[in-house]
């Protein structure tokens, strides 16, 4: 026979048993929903970034077929290129500047880091700007010094047929893509690299073949514009987190200004020396306009923390952080 506190012993074990299965259960919920959160985020980032690496692909082999490998190669040089120096340069923007904004979502909420989106969109489409014109400017004394010899002649003009749509696309990738993040609602960014895939594979498919590769650069070009556009209207819908329209100006005076500097020595001769001339043109101008116009109040900061002018009352968050 079992004795009342054997029965009461068994009791209490298979309840404590019970009451651990609970927690387990419920921490097992817990984590499938964080997995599925982070599925939900992450999954159609990556998925359009494997859209866009299509395309690139697609281009190609479209290219070898139409005009043979050495086409094909020229092609997939100055995609390469063109868009590894937008991309660098964009991610080591975001991996810095999105940080602040996630700082200041955790110590000012949703509002200041919708600011701080705003301000890293000028940074990084301001810099991305002014390595595009400047690349663009550079391109023949760039071919002429660094290009192989069997790639020469049609490089530069796939590059700069393919520009827009390259600085475009990492302009959403690190200026417009946060806004997304920051609402954990990314399935945009998929949504419209779709729709660039699918306009890029339909002018492959049905439209005539281009008479040169520069057709399918051109094609390229246009499926990009109009992906990043599609995710820039949808991103409008919020609106708090874009920049004013006049600090916008100030940046496209500064990229304007720039391209003015660098593009008279694009023809100089020899080529080393029109290189050189336009970066040290298009170095000065790129740090001294942003003072000239006072872009995102860049000049009045340096005023304030000069020595023997900076006062405690005078001391703000600078908009790329301290």
């Amino acid at each position: 026979a079992i004795s009342w506190a054997d029965a009461a012993k068994q009791v209490a074990s298979l309840a404590a048993g019970r009451k651990r299965d609970r927690v387990r259960v419920a921490k097992g919920r817990r984590e499938l929903s964080l997995l599925k959160g982070c599925a939900r985020y992450g999954i159609p980032i990556v998925g359009a970034n494997l859209l866009y690496q299509i395309a690139v692909l697609a281009n190609r082999s479209f290219g070898a077929k139409w005009f043979g490998l050495a086409d094909a190669g020229t092609l997939s040089l100055a995609t390469d290129l063109t868009i590894r120096l937008l991309i660098s340069a964009g991610a080591a923007l975001d991996a810095y500047l999105f940080q602040i904004a996630v700082r200041r979502r955790s110590s000012e909420g949703e509002a200041g880091a919708r600011r701080q989106v705003a301000d890293n969109m000028l940074v990084i489409g301001g810099i991305l700007a002014v390595l595009a014109v400047g690349y663009v400017a550079t391109l023949p004394s760039l071919e002429a010094l660094f290009v192989p010899a069997a790639y020469r002649g049609s490089f530069a003009a796939l590059s700069l047929i393919l520009m827009p749509g390259v600085y475009l696309f990492c302009f959403v990738q690190f200026g417009v893509s946060p806004i997304f993040q920051l609402s954990r609602s990314t399935a945009p960014l998929f949504w419209t690299a779709c729709l660039g895939l699918g306009l890029d594979l339909a002018l492959l498919l049905l439209a005539r073949p281009p008479a040169a590769v520069s057709g399918i650069a051109t094609i390229h070009m246009v499926a990009l514009v109009v992906g990043a556009l599609a995710a820039i209207l949808w991103a409008t819908r919020t609106r708090d987190c874009w920049p004013p329209a006049r600090e916008a100006l100030k940046v496209g005076l500064l990229v304007l200004s720039v391209a003015a500097a660098m593009w008279p020595f694009r023809w100089l001769d020899p080529s080393w020396l029109s290189l050189l001339g336009a970066c040290a043109a298009g170095g000065f101008v790129a740090a001294a306009m942003p003072l000239v116009l006072d872009v995102m109040g860049i000049r009045s900061l340096l005023r304030r923390r000069l020595p023997g002018r900076c006062r405690p009352d005078d001391m703000k968050v600078s908009p790329i952080g301290e």
